[in-house]
């Protein structure tokens, strides 16, 4: 008798549920009306020719606009620094690009790069002062702001290159690299090893990214830390028998930029949004922003670039 009354309370559900009111139901679950926000990226630098400033729009849930069409062309993009002001014109410019199979042969190609630029020489970054950003479009306006870093001495250092020869096509590159001459105060850091080929014959070049196997491509040194931070880079790299044949040249490159604070949230939380993605467990991770307003990073860094002769150090 349990089982009989259990089976007709199931029939009942099953006879509610399916006479119950489609419209009705999809207004219980209507989500909450959702816009489009304005996202600003600007990367500034004394060390750059140029100033560079991306202006956008978000892509809101249930959006139609693809991702090519997202990018604002009409904004008023101005910048502010003691008393001096500049309008940031747009630009549209073909950039070219090229890749190379596993014979060695290069395909060339282009693309278009859009933006807002002015050159450095025009609008003078200084260490020290803070620079205004104010964006203008027909979705509303964006503020934000950054402080130029002062330049210090931090000079990252090629100590040690060995090659180990995998086959005729490969090797293995390996580095060690120190990072010293640190100043006093907090510095916000972004470690980066590339690889590259030069051909002289043809003027192109590309590079590819060290393996970072010791060492934290984004870290916080404070003055309490050691005085020396050390790094062991790892590659598998194609054809290392043309190092410097006349025509072609193999290049280590390391570049250590101190950030402001801005530059070091969003980029680290960026990067570790990229570890998540596609794994269901991972928690969420929110990409920091400091733009009012909208969405995005305006922020500030100093640069130190080396570069070294891969056949020095292997020799």
């Amino acid at each position: 008798m349990r089982y009989i009354r259990f089976i007709h309370l199931i029939l009942l559900l099953l006879v509610t549920v399916s006479c119950y009111d489609e419209n009705t139901f999809r207004k219980q679950i209507d989500l909450p009306a959702t816009q489009s926000k304005i996202v600003v990226f600007g990367y500034l630098s004394p060390e750059n020719d140029t100033i560079r400033i991306y202006v956008g729009r978000s892509i809101a849930l249930n959006d139609t606009v693809s991702t090519e069409d997202k990018q604002i062309t009409n904004a008023t993009v101005k910048l502010s620094c003691e008393g001096k002001t500049a309008i940031l014109p747009w630009y549209d410019e073909l950039r070219s690009y090229g890749s190379i199979n596993n014979d060695g042969e290069y395909t060339p190609g282009f693309y278009y790069e859009g933006g807002y630029k002015i050159a450095v020489k025009d609008f003078p970054l200084i260490s020290g002062k803070q620079v205004n950003l104010t964006v203008k479009t027909d979705m509303g306006t964006i503020t934000s702001s950054c402080v130029i870093p002062e330049k210090e001495t931090i000079t990252p250092v090629l100590e040690k290159v060995w090659v180990n020869l995998q086959n005729e096509y490969y090797s293995e590159i390996n580095a060690n690299v120190i990072v010293k001459n640190f100043g006093g105060n907090q510095e916000y850091c972004h470690f980066i090893a590339e690889i590259g080929k030069t051909d002289l014959k043809y003027d192109r070049s590309w590079r590819t990214d060290f393996d970072i196997k010791t060492g934290n491509e984004f870290f916080i040194h404070k003055p309490t830390d050691a005085s020396e931070v050390k790094y062991r880079l790892n590659k598998s790299y194609y054809n290392y028998q043309t190092v410097d044949t006349g025509e072609e040249k193999d290049s280590i490159y390391i570049s250590l930029a101190k950030t402001d604070e801005a530059y070091y949230k969003f980029i680290s939380t960026y990067k570790n949004y990229q570890d998540t993605d596609g794994n269901p467990f991972a928690e969420p991770v929110m990409i920091y922003s400091n733009i009012q307003g909208g969405l995005g990073v305006f922020c500030a860094y100093r640069l130190t670039k080396c570069t070294y002769s891969l056949r020095d150090y292997i020799n």
